[in-house]
């Protein structure tokens, strides 16, 4: 049937449903049934209806013509009028069929049954959708306690709302007809039809922008439609209110627990997924902070328990395998082919349900190679300088210093043959604690003590903030309490640290210095004003000695950059890999300082070019043929 309306398919369906239970029968009925009293043309005419209804099923275009006959023998009497429109809607001319249709309401405007089919016939035919409406309210009132029309009735009024724009009343009488006849599989298809036009032309407005009033038209909807709770919870979801709609859909746990579950899991997963994100961006206190919260708000959940747990122990600088939650079964797509998955896809990432769970471990920090090289005797120094910003003296905090450090001691012990009890670890070390590590203007300090004279392997690892001094005559390691006004007096003179590792009576000193020392950083200026002179005459390495080696991050005038991808600073970043076996050249499973070099040398300054748009050239001086670590 020809039809400019939307719900073509289903009209069909229940038109037809309609004709074959109540009207066509009537064609024979109401011309056998006893009437009012009539003209004689009346009484030929009854012949001609009964003998058209008979043709007509054999013979549509013959069967019309005799009830154009009937109809013209007693055009007084109404019924003749609904047998023709009827008959022109099974004939596929629904134009003439509202024509005759309305004819015969217009002479008896109380029957539901007829009321329902023109209203039908007028929305196939997009008419006048508020006539049809008014039909179909009042055959919805005579008609709905017929178990028969009564669904029928029903579906006609839904699609009249839709199609006069009150898609939430349509809804609500779709729904409300579910309920009162739960088996009815049209009443059914036509819900499908109707709820996936409201939910699509509420996802159109987020799509097109207008995120508020979409948003508040899927919501007026989602106790009417479960399809429009999920659609409005993962759109909730992809504009970051995914907790908002949890605390909404926690309502549906007794009431309706399938849709609970279904809907509470993506919702949950979506913001697992999103919070480590997050966590991988660099946005690590927020992540965590909004998992605690959510976790807090939805205490019983194990997955946000689980979630925030290893956040935790990632912001701890712990390793951490995520327990990846249970995939959920792939959505079924409805009758009408709304899936809300598909139709919200890259809505401000609420498609991220497809995407794998972000691992907050990086590959630098599992699976750290076992090493063949023992030093027993080696005494390590690591300071990971990270938070600045607490001790007031405006000094941007150094984001992944302390997971550097904490994964340092690791390939420290795991890989280069350290003992854990020999490596002096410090984390947010102040002046006082590098004086008591490093000593003053003689080398008897801490690590001093440390030392066996002759056997001892010395390892220095510093990541934190480098800085020029202001006359430009040292660089200095800056600690956590500095005042950057008075770094010569606050700050430790890289100058004092290398002659002070010079004294030491070790077997070999190794030095990284994961700082540079221009004056800038990641996280922002150091000084309100840097002058070129203040790096001019500066050198952040030297030798130490024949059996020695310094690797420094970057140049005087550049800025070691970060990785946040990988949660490490970039230097510190490329040497774990090294250490892994990448820089392994000659695959004799010995990392050389050489090696080492030629390795750092071809990664950091291209990923810092790709990640930071600027120039970072690492500095190696020393001994290249030291072995840093023998993998088994």
């Amino acid at each position: 049937m020809a039809s400019t309306s939307p719900f073509t398919l289903i009209t069909s369906h229940f038109t037809s449903r309609l004709i074959t239970i109540i009207s066509i029968t009537f064609l024979i009925i109401s011309i056998c049934l006893p009437t009012v009293v009539l003209a004689d043309s009346c009484d030929v005419a009854r012949d001609f209806a009964a003998r058209a209804a008979q043709t007509f099923k054999s013979d549509h275009a013959e069967g019309l013509k005799l009830f154009h006959k009937a109809l013209k023998l007693c055009d007084s009497d109404p019924r003749y009028k609904y047998n023709l429109g009827l008959a022109y809607y099974r004939y596929g001319n629904s134009r003439e069929a509202e024509k005759y249709l309305s004819r015969a309401v217009k002479q008896d405007d109380g029957r539901a049954a007829w009321l329902n089919d023109l209203a039908s016939v007028m929305l196939d035919n997009g008419s006048s959708p508020s006539q049809a409406l008014r039909y179909a309210e009042k055959a919805w009132r005579l008609g709905k306690d017929d178990y028969k029309l009564g669904p029928l009735a029903c579906e006609t009024l839904a699609r009249s709302k839709a199609a006069t724009g009150d898609g939430t009343g349509a809804l609500i009488e779709i729904a409300s007809g579910k309920k009162r006849w739960p088996n009815d599989q049209a009443l059914k298809k036509t819900a499908t039809v109707i709820e996936s036009k409201y939910l699509k032309s509420a996802v159109s407005l987020i799509k097109k922008g207008r995120t508020t009033e979409g948003l508040k038209k899927l919501k007026a909807a989602i106790y009417l439609s479960d399809l429009a709770a999920e659609t409005w919870s993962l759109a909730m979801a992809g504009q970051n209110r995914g907790a908002e709609a949890m605390a909404t859909i926690v309502g549906y746990k007794s009431s309706k627990p399938a849709l609970y579950n279904k809907v509470w899991s993506q919702l949950v997963d979506f913001e697992i997924k999103r919070l480590y994100n997050d966590f991988m961006s660099g946005k690590e206190g927020a992540a965590l902070s909004a998992a605690k919260e959510i976790h807090e708000k939805f205490p019983s959940d194990k997955k946000l328990k689980t979630a925030y747990n290893e956040l935790s122990k990632a912001f701890n600088g712990e390793d951490v395998e995520i327990a990846k939650p249970e995939p959920a079964p792939p959505e079924p797509t409805t009758t009408a082919g709304f899936n809300p998955g598909k139709e919200l896809g890259g809505l401000g990432g609420s498609d991220s349900g497809s995407k794998p769970i972000p691992n907050l471990v990086v590959g630098v920090d599992r699976n750290i190679p076992k090493g063949h090289l023992l030093r027993p005797e080696g005494i390590a120094v690591v300071i990971g300088n990270c938070h600045y910003v607490r001790h007031g003296k405006k000094i941007p905090d150094v984001k992944y210093a302390k997971r550097d450090a904490d994964t340092m001691r690791k390939y420290l012990t795991e890989t280069m043959g350290f003992k854990n009890d020999n490596i002096l670890f410090y984390t947010d070390a102040t002046l006082s604690s590098m004086v008591e590590v490093f000593g003053t203007d003689t080398a008897t300090g801490r690590l001093y003590d440390y030392i066996r004279p002759g056997e001892s392997e010395v390892f220095v690892y510093y990541t934190g903030h480098g800085s020029p001094g202001k006359k430009g005559k040292d660089a200095y390691l800056v600690p956590v309490d500095a005042n950057m006004d008075y770094i010569e007096l606050h700050g430790y003179p890289v100058s004092r640290l290398y002659d002070n590792l010079s004294r030491l009576p070790a077997k070999s000193l190794m030095v990284v210095l994961d700082a540079c020392f221009s004056g800038n950083s990641e996280g922002g200026a150091l000084f309100t004003n840097i002058s070129p002179s203040m790096v001019r005459n500066i050198s952040p390495v030297r030798e130490l000695g024949k059996n020695s080696f310094v690797i420094c991050g970057a140049d005087k005038d550049q800025v070691c950059a970060w990785y946040p991808k990988m949660r490490h600073s970039l230097l510190t970043y490329y040497f774990f890999e090294g250490l892994q076996g990448k820089a392994d050249t000659d695959k004799d499973k010995k990392i050389t300082v050489a090696e080492m070099n030629n390795w750092l040398q071809r990664e950091v300054p291209y990923r810092a070019r790709r990640i930071a748009s600027r120039k970072q050239t690492p500095q190696v001086r020393g001994n290249l043929k030291m072995v840093l670590a023998e993998l088994k």
